[in-house]
């Protein structure tokens, strides 16, 4: 059913802040099952359910679901896409966010009506399918606090009418050994990582597939299949980890475990990452490849790797710096450890003649492109976007309310980023303008992060941060 209102933009305001808050009902967010139990490689499915007791809604932000990554891996529902998703519901017709930050367990999803449709009953926002890796409890949590509009919220004419939330617990546990065609074994394999083993629990003893082929205590396995003895808890060590080959937009990292194992690299220009590369391939000698680095940036990383009984070891936080954006790639000498690396070039007294002049030729190089790049810069337009003119850049703070005609521009660059649909391009900064500058920080948070000198909370405030971001779209 679609609203017709034919007011102005300040009286719809107006209303929304002196009456709708009296007269809208509280709407409540729930997982379903809000519990259960599961065993480490099932899969199961969690709902999210949005009730709105009666109270017609526009709009749904999930801003953050938190789950545990060491026990759960949520089931990318898009492989078309890039990145990890979750399965959306036809709640409401735009999709501002969907994206799952695997790495620190946290779910960003948000969903916007268009039309003047809204939305009033209780449904599905979205399917999660979930995972489990491991034992344990795990706790599924919206980030909530009632009265703030920068968590989860739901939006009903620019109102946050979101009161009461409920989370979901589950218990995780080990499959029995049999139920895996494994035989549970009197004694363990004193060297049981010469097994082929799969996780199982028995009531005694060991489950244990193979034959271990070491140990006097050991026993032939027969059976197919069993996990590593229960007294496994040591993680891998990590060594010899070091810079292979080093350039202006991507590095090579190598390092040794003391034991088969899968890792991946978290990296990012600050100790909070943000960026993640994996290997799935178990074994004991590790390289991976980082690209699409910003070069003559100083990057933050941290090296993590899991056994195959789910033992995590993780590295102490290193740094590397890339090269000049022209520079030719580097190779370390070996053994280095490129916790902070320099070039390898001799010094010009112990260069040869010829050394000499090819240094030179490449410095050269560099100088006539990093000229060329300038001379683009300065006689670049200043906006390239089609409606806002030529010279103009984003100098004043927006936010929920004002009307200012650098409102207009800045639905215009948000529509072209996908954050903002079916708006008119008015000079009244409302609740979707705010949802789309929300989308749009989501999209830059990194950038605009470091642009403004502090991590961004995306409140939809358009503040220094998002300003020079915006700023820097319209040069392009």
């Amino acid at each position: 059913m679609k609203r017709k209102i034919f007011i102005t933009s300040i009286v719809f305001a107006i209303f929304s802040v002196l009456i709708l808050p009296e007269t809208i009902k509280a709407a409540t967010l729930s997982l379903s099952p809000s519990s259960g139990s599961f065993e480490v490689g099932q899969t199961f499915n969690v709902s999210i359910i949005l009730d709105t007791q009666a109270t017609n809604t526009d709009g749904v932000d999930i801003y953050y679901l938190n789950y545990d990554p060491s026990l759960l891996e949520v089931q990318d529902a898009d492989s078309g896409q890039e990145g990890v998703q979750i399965n959306p519901g036809s709640l409401f017709s735009n999709t501002v966010s969907n994206s799952v930050d695997t790495t620190n367990g946290k779910i960003d999803f948000s969903q916007t009506s268009s039309g003047g449709n809204y939305f009033n009953g209780t449904g599905t926002v979205a399917n999660i399918t979930f995972k489990v890796l491991s034992q344990g409890t795990a706790n599924i949590t919206f980030d909530f606090t009632l009265g703030t509009t920068t968590d989860t919220n739901v939006d009903a004419y620019g109102v946050d009418v979101l009161s009461e939330v409920t989370n979901g617990s589950y218990v995780l546990s080990l499959p029995d050994c049999t139920d895996l065609g494994g035989k549970c074994m009197a004694n363990p394999c004193s060297n049981y990582q010469s097994c082929s083993s799969l996780a199982g629990k028995c009531s005694s003893g060991y489950c244990c597939s193979g034959t271990c082929t070491t140990g006097a205590g050991g026993s032939g396995g027969g059976g197919g299949g069993g996990g590593a003895p229960s007294g496994d808890t040591t993680p891998p060590s990590i060594s010899d980890v070091k810079i292979t080959k080093l350039a202006a937009t991507s590095t090579t990292i190598s390092w040794n475990t003391s034991e088969p194992s899968i890792s991946w690299i978290l990296y990012g220009t600050t100790t909070d990452y943000g960026l993640e590369i994996k290997s799935t391939i178990s074994t004991t000698s590790h390289s991976l490849t980082l690209t699409g680095l910003s070069a003559s940036t100083t990057y933050h990383y941290q090296i993590k790797s899991k056994d195959s009984s789910g033992n995590i070891g993780s590295y102490t936080d290193k740094t590397f710096t890339t090269l000049v954006l022209g520079e030719p790639s580097i190779t370390p000498p070996s053994g280095g450890t490129g916790s902070s690396i320099s070039t390898t070039t001799p010094t010009s007294s112990q260069m040869t003649a010829e050394q000499l002049r090819e240094k030179i030729r490449q410095l050269l190089a560099l100088i006539a492109l990093l000229k060329a790049r300038l001379a683009e810069l300065l006689s670049s337009k200043v906006s390239g976007v089609s409606g806002i003119p030529t010279g103009f850049s984003f100098q004043k703070d927006l936010f929920l309310g004002i009307i200012d005609q650098d409102v207009v521009y800045l639905k215009i660059v948000l529509e072209k980023e996908g954050c903002l649909l079916g708006v008119k391009n008015t000079k009244w900064f409302g609740p979707k303008t705010r949802k789309g500058v929300q989308c749009f920080c989501r999209k830059y948070k990194d950038e605009i992060s470091k642009f403004a000198g502090y991590p961004v909370g995306c409140s939809g405030f358009v503040g220094r941060g998002i300003r020079m971001k915006l700023n820097q779209l319209l040069r392009r």
